[in-house]
């Protein structure tokens, strides 16, 4: 799974929180979040993509892509089962 989020540009997403929008953000940190954001959903749907349903149940209600990451690293036990 490493390898396809690695030719997706995605690897970051799931290992780092999504840092909120400032209130006040200034163009480039408005297109910096707006590409994590992108991102984000693509690491998300690649997430979906590749687990069976049963498994699907466990993240279906993620938020994001380490969230529904981590819930795959806790059920498996490590990367490499994953």
């Amino acid at each position: 799974m490493n390898v396809i989020f690695a030719i997706h540009d995605v690897c970051e997403q799931i290992t780092n929180d999504m840092e909120p929008l400032p209130a006040n953000a200034t163009d480039v940190q408005r297109n910096t979040h707006k590409d994590a954001k992108k991102k984000n959903n693509k690491a998300l749907f690649l997430i979906h993509w590749c687990v069976d349903a049963n498994v699907f149940e466990k993240i279906a209600e993620s938020a994001n892509s380490k969230n529904a990451w981590d819930i795959l690293l806790k059920s498996y036990g490590s990367e490499v089962k994953v």
